[in-house]
């Protein structure tokens, strides 16, 4: 089975929502219950090949006036 979980927030960001991702995406792994792929938004100077699965980062754009330290996606800007 092919899963592909998409979040908001992922590392560097912590908060719960990250941590359940990160959690659900190590687990299927780790038990070979399915071939998993993060996709989040990119955060400047993120290194996304430490993970066991796979993380895409796409284009996003910095938000933090409006929300301190989120970046909003925009996976339709090339």
């Amino acid at each position: 089975m092919n899963v592909c979980l998409l979040n908001d927030s992922f590392p560097p960001v912590i908060d719960g929502v990250a941590n359940v991702v990160m959690n659900y995406a190590g687990i299927m792994t780790d038990q070979d219950m399915a071939n998993v792929i993060v996709a989040t938004p990119k955060y400047p100077d993120a290194d996304y090949d430490s993970y066991p699965y796979p993380v895409v980062p796409y284009k996003s754009y910095d938000t933090t006036e409006i929300v301190k330290g989120y970046r909003a996606g925009n996976p339709f800007n090339h």
